[in-house]
């Protein structure tokens, strides 16, 4: 269903045919590497400027592709280091010199906590985006904002997906939307509520919409993709008119907290029980997230004790019967639930991991009517058409009349 789109590389120093073959071996292995391309054409230039002449790389070279530029903060530093690194380490393994232990990336740290939305929140910042006023300027603006906010919020999208969508990226009619070049240059499928995708196919029958000549599912009236910036700026507004604090700059609500809410049941309890354990301070970030009583690392025997534990306390409190209960049969009932909602077969095999479908359909043939209605939506294009009649081919009957 997706189509590989990668962005060719145009290396021309004399390590070109190495960076090369990191690239390939990079997709080899599913990975569109976009950045790291353009990290290694960034290096590939510096070395041409250095007149570099032999594929070799000194650790003099290093130093100074290290160095801070001015105006460059930490995450673009370690952005350039690490491509380097990457490569360095593959001209070592080939017997090349290439120091490896060179100064390490710096470390970014970073200390946020989500702002999760509460739901009088979210139906507090709803209203103020849908009255979102029309623009001369831009025309579909007050139509593009409330089905693209609420998008963020119900699909879980990155800002940047969202913005990014095309319209042969959303299968209106199967209710999933196809997700290309999203982080770590993934691709993946996300399924549409009901109640979204009533407002996604009303938004796309408005006139307006319909006749934009564009692509892209929220288009700008140049024909484009808005900016981050813009919707940012929209967002605060709509903040404020919500009645909704903003904490400061690195404090949200950020516009990215609605994918963060997207999960707010369970980002709740998470949220909980990181304040409760005090793992929201700098100092223990790196900490184990779940711990035993002993306080180290909870291993898989662990969770299975306490699973066990509590399924036993369940048949004895009440009349019924709970079988030998594991961890992973809460992976699989998950699995069971998405199946029995008429989900899309491909958007669970993304949500679950799995490398092939055929992994995914062990849960659609535990009910032959969920599995039915999972294939039928797997992808709208494996259905078969109808074959033809022959009787109803005049020309294939006069060629056979001559035989």
């Amino acid at each position: 269903m997706f189509e590989e789109k990668f962005l060719e590389p145009h290396f021309t120093s004399v390590l070109a045919p190495y960076m090369l073959d990191v690239v390939e071996q990079k997709r080899a292995l599913g990975n569109k590497y976009h950045a790291g391309v353009e990290a290694l054409s960034a290096f590939d230039d510096f070395c041409n400027e250095q007149q570099l002449r032999i594929p070799a790389i000194s650790k003099e070279l290093l130093q100074k592709w290290e160095k801070k530029r001015p105006h460059e903060n930490e995450t673009t530093q370690c952005f350039r280091i690490s491509y380097v690194r990457i490569l360095c380490k593959y001209l070592h393994s080939n017997g090349y010199d290439a120091p490896c232990a060179f100064h390490p990336a710096p470390h970014v740290n970073k200390c946020f906590v989500p702002y999760i939305f509460t739901k009088d929140e979210i139906e507090r910042l709803f209203s103020a985006v849908d009255c979102t006023k029309e623009s001369s300027e831009s025309p579909l603006r007050h139509l593009v904002m409330p089905v693209l906010f609420r998008l963020l919020y119900t699909c879980g999208l990155r800002v940047s997906e969202a913005l990014h969508l095309k319209v042969a990226d959303v299968d209106l009619d199967a209710g999933v939307l196809a997700i290309y070049g999203a982080k770590g240059d993934k691709e993946r499928l996300v399924g549409i509520s009901d109640s979204m995708l009533a407002y996604m196919k009303s938004y796309r029958s408005n006139p307006l919409v319909a006749n934009a000549k564009s692509i892209y599912f929220f288009p700008t009236p140049d024909g484009g993709f808005y900016d981050t910036s813009t919707i940012y700026d929209i967002f605060r507004k709509c903040l404020f008119d919500a009645g909704i604090p903003h904490r400061g700059r690195g404090k949200g609500p950020r516009l990215h907290d609605l994918r963060h809410s997207f999960t707010k049941p369970c980002a709740q309890v998470l949220r909980q029980y990181i304040c409760e354990n005090h793992l929201d301070i700098p100092e223990r970030r790196n900490d184990q997230l779940f711990t035993n009583p002993q306080g180290k690392k909870l291993t898989r025997s662990g969770v299975s004790y306490v699973l066990a534990k509590y399924s036993h306390k369940a048949n004895t409190a009440v009349d019924s019967f709970f079988p030998q209960i594991t961890p992973h049969c809460l992976r699989h009932s998950k699995a069971m639930h998405l199946v029995e909602a008429g989900k899309n077969l491909i958007y669970i095999r993304d949500f679950l991991g799995h490398e092939s479908i055929e992994t995914t359909q062990v849960y659609a043939k535990a009910n032959p009517e969920a599995r039915r209605k999972a294939l039928e939506t797997m992808d709208t294009r494996m259905n078969t058409p109808a074959m033809p009649d022959w009787n109803d081919d005049p020309d294939l009957k006069a060629f056979l009349k001559t035989l």
